[in-house]
């Protein structure tokens, strides 16, 4: 039987007001070390990242959580992605960047793809429920084209994790 974690109480400490911009920071690296450790998070955290999230044109909504940088280079960044059912990501690949996900809830389909000629094809689908890591080996290799679609009835949350951070 697994114990429950009040994460209120372990991570989220109520500041004073003239810390609302370092506690905001606190808390949403606090939320995906979380996520990367599977420490199960209250709903209406994850309701109220949704709330701030940007909607991309493509359907999902996206927020980043943690961005380091190491005077002007970004070398590390994490965010959080919800999905409705059938959305999708597009087929992108991550330059030069090593990136790693975690399905948090919901089902999310990973499509890879590779370039032949003038055309990209598909050439492997898999579903990722719950807790699953995302890619099909560590991680997506530098220049590898992927896509994530929406594989839930409810709305699926996956937490990426990038290195170096992306320049774009």
């Amino acid at each position: 039987m697994s114990k429950s974690i009040n994460c209120n109480q372990i991570y989220f400490p109520n500041l004073p007001d003239r810390f609302l911009a370092i506690d905001r920071d606190i808390k949403l690296l606090a939320v995906a070390v979380a996520l990367i450790l599977s420490i199960p998070l209250p709903p209406s955290w994850l309701s109220k990242l949704e709330r701030q999230a940007s909607k991309h044109e493509l359907g999902y909504k996206y927020i980043y959580l943690v961005e380091f940088y190491l005077f002007n280079w970004r070398i590390f960044e994490a965010c959080l992605f919800w999905l409705p059912k059938n959305a999708k990501t597009g087929a992108h690949d991550h330059q030069n960047v090593i990136n790693r996900g975690r399905v948090i809830y919901g089902c999310i389909e990973e499509v890879r793809f590779r370039v032949t000629r003038d055309r990209v094809l598909p050439t492997r689908r898999r579903k990722i429920a719950a807790g699953g890591w995302l890619k099909s080996a560590f991680q997506t290799a530098p220049y590898a084209i992927h896509e994530l679609v929406g594989a839930s009835d409810e709305m699926a949350i996956a937490l990426s994790l990038y290195f170096p951070g992306r320049d774009y």
